[in-house]
């Protein structure tokens, strides 16, 4: 992530404000003397793979993310669920040989660890496909694992041969190796993929080839494993005292231990992506390690995968036939692996966090946000946080004087008696917009001999930025598709109604879409304002089918303060994927609030195509109140097909003013709406930010939102046919 080094924690390390060198030195000890009992010990081996040798361009590509996983997941498991950094080996580049990556894992997990302890390993890199003699699978195929040394054979694609791959029987070996020394605390968790290496719009593919050679009738580089693999698996079952038969038995019936999560299944990407701010990570990695900062308490491996995939398929998905990636969890045969905590461990710090310290030098904290990178650009100079105690009691301020990606510098005000040490969870206040937000547009290749001029043309839009891809996030991307100039998402799934005419020129493509670009920018300034993926009020909300009590779609996660029930019926589905809705359908939107205050209820729609909509009406939510909105007539599905999204705002202010625009302003020409959009949303921040400044607190070129003043829940579903 470009970011500094991250800090080193050793066993001893604690700030706390107020104490003198030789009392932090004292504490320090103390703390490292409760790491060091010898009780139930947290090992993880962490392989994040970027650069690997022997790429030739065109045929696979480098990743961006992969050793930004590794980071991503030590942060998680040291500030989150209380691993010793100590006992977190981490193996990155070229220091991730195959070798380096077998040595590590039966050191540091098998030999190291004892009965009770918790073992995780995390692969993030590109997987791979070679024959499989055994046949485990009716493809005869056998996934694996690329180390940084994989050696793809000379003359590859054009000649096959052995390949230097870590396959999925050595994988099932090192776990049998680990459940014999009755250690069952064991999650493997692999963020790569075997098909379809390649390119992806602004997306890389967690693959390198093999997929086609290997299932092509006419070619013949296919893949094997070498001697090497072959060896290692010889050795290991010796070891373990089973036979060749029994241990292909076992394969094809269950993993051998613990918990296998894999990011794609089989004939799915993996996909390594690139989040707001130029924040570069694997899809899957991304969503799960945010989805357990923004928990209030231990969730269950199965409550956690369905998050993970709805999360997922959230960022992937925009069209019903755009490519999908949905992570899945496999646990050992004859146990309740799902039913048990992520990497069978509670949270070391409760309550859910949009930030944590990570260091104090007096008065000034360095934190790392553990928020969605999508709403991290609020995050930025001004923006307040609070710091939050076991008991979720407030103990202080946190103010951003500035950011780095991920990691911000601030003063921390402190109440009185208040301590903090690494891991002290903070919580959103006041978000900081920038005045100057604007839209990311990536330019693709398709858009040869173009390209040039279009980035030109884009310049000079008003608060448009033209970008390369792969280099640095975009929000949409204009390119080509059977000769029309188009907008597509960051998958490059094409956006809804926006292609233009066969060969008409770049400079008229691009004016035509201006009006378009104008929408997406309102959309992004309006998101924002609030954070969709944790609601600062107690509602509970749910799409439920007109005159009926069936729940259609609901929010993944409902956050702030203590967890609320969620609103059922007698044929509610837990759906782990995005839920489909068919055009014609009716709804209406079920709020239920156990928050102690009278609250205004807007609902505001993002349509496939870009457009914003919004119900006129302005609701007043009760303290304790169920409601359904609209109350007499249903919602009805329109066309464009394609995602769906439905913001449910709540404020303890009226938004009546904004929802009435928006609503009317849907009526007029795309070329008029867009302009007249934007200027509402940014009316309605500017009263934001007078009712968030303190009288003598001057303007500046950021806004203010008090997240205690106004909210959001988030619901999203497809449109289909």
């Amino acid at each position: 992530m470009k970011r500094r080094q991250l800090l080193q924690m050793t066993g001893g390390t604690i700030a706390a404000l107020g104490l003198s060198q030789l009392e932090l030195d004292r504490q320090a000890l103390s703390y490292a003397k409760v790491l060091a009992q010898p009780t139930r010990r947290k090992l993880a081996l962490l392989v994040g793979i970027n650069q690997y040798t022997g790429m030739t361009k065109g045929e696979w590509f480098p990743l961006q993310g992969a050793v930004n996983d590794v980071e991503l997941q030590r942060e998680l498991l040291t500030l989150r669920f209380g691993f010793n950094p100590n006992d977190i080996l981490t193996l990155t580049d070229q220091k991730a040989t195959r070798s380096n990556i077998l040595q590590a894992f039966e050191q540091h997990l098998i030999t190291s660890a004892k009965p009770g302890d918790i073992v995780v390993f995390h692969f993030s890199g590109h997987g791979s496909n070679v024959i499989d003699l055994d046949k485990v699978h009716p493809d005869g195929l056998n996934g694996t694992i690329v180390p940084y040394d994989h050696e793809l054979p000379f003359g590859y694609p054009n000649i096959g041969g052995a390949v230097n791959d870590i396959s999925a029987g050595t994988i099932f070996l090192l776990m049998a190796a680990l459940k014999k020394k009755d250690i069952t605390n064991v999650t493997i968790i692999l963020d790569s993929c075997y098909s379809g290496a390649g390119v992806r719009g602004n997306l890389i593919v967690r693959s390198r080839p093999g997929e086609f050679e290997l299932r092509g009738t006419t070619r013949s580089s296919k893949l094997t494993l070498n001697h090497r693999e072959q060896d290692y698996q010889r050795q290991w079952l010796e070891k373990l005292d089973l036979s060749s038969t029994d241990w292909i038995q076992q394969r094809k019936s269950a993993i051998a231990n613990g918990v296998a999560i894999l990011a794609a299944r089989r004939d799915q990407q993996a996909l390594d992506a690139v989040f707001a701010q130029d924040i570069h990570a694997g899809v899957f990695t991304h969503a799960l390690t945010r989805h357990l900062w923004q928990q209030t308490q231990p969730q269950t491996l199965n409550i956690v995968m369905s998050a993970t995939q709805f999360k997922t398929d959230k960022f992937l998905k925009t069209l019903p036939n755009s490519r999908s990636q949905t992570p899945y969890a496999e646990v050992a045969l004859g146990t309740n692996n799902d039913q048990k905590n992520i990497y069978f461990s509670s949270f070391e710090k409760m309550g859910s966090a949009d930030a944590v310290i990570k260091t104090m030098t007096g008065n000034q904290a360095e934190v790392l946000l553990t928020v969605d990178p999508n709403n991290v650009e609020a995050l930025g100079r001004g923006a307040k946080l609070r710091l939050i105690d076991s008991e979720g009691t407030e103990r202080g301020i946190f103010t951003i004087e500035s950011r780095n990606q991920l990691e911000a510098v601030g003063i921390l005000t402190l109440k009185e008696n208040a301590k903090v040490i690494p891991g002290s969870i903070l919580q959103e206040q006041i978000r900081a917009i920038p005045k100057s937000v604007t839209l990311r547009i990536g330019l693709d290749r398709s858009l040869d001999p173009d390209l040039d001029t279009a980035k030109i043309l884009l310049n000079k839009m008003p608060r448009i930025e033209a970008s390369t891809l792969l280099q640095q996030e975009v929000h949409y991307i204009l390119g080509r598709n059977n000769g029309k100039v188009g907008l597509f998402t960051p998958s490059f799934d094409p956006l809804t109604e926006s292609a233009g005419k066969p060969r008409e020129p770049i400079a008229t493509e691009i004016l035509r879409l201006q009006p378009k670009f104008n929408m997406l920018l309102a959309t992004r300034i309006l998101k924002l304002m609030m954070n969709t993926t944790a609601a600062n009020f107690k509602i509970n909300a749910a799409v439920q089918a007109f005159n009926s009590t069936e729940i259609l779609a609901q929010p993944v996660t409902i956050l702030g303060g203590n967890p609320i029930q969620p609103i059922q019926s007698s044929s509610n589905k837990k759906s782990v994927v995005i839920p489909q809705l068919k055009i014609g359908q009716k709804f209406q939107i079920h709020l239920k609030s156990e928050d102690t205050e009278q609250l205004f209820i807007g609902i505001v729609f993002f349509s496939p195509d870009g457009s914003i909509d919004a119900y006129q009406e302005e609701a007043i939510l009760s303290a304790g109140q169920e409601v359904l909105i609209p109350k007499q007539d249903g919602f009805e599905l329109q066309p464009p097909l394609g995602m769906l999204e439905i913001l449910i705002i709540a404020s303890t202010r009226s938004v009546e003013q904004t929802l009435n625009t928006l609503a009317q302003l849907n009526s007029q020409p795309e070329a008029q709406r867009g302009p007249a959009t934007i200027s509402a949303i940014e009316n309605l921040l500017d009263d934001l930010d007078s009712g968030t400044r303190s009288p003598n607190q001057p303007k500046s070129d950021i806004r203010l939102v008090d997240t205690q003043q106004i909210s959001a829940l988030s619901i999203g579903f497809e449109i289909v046919g």
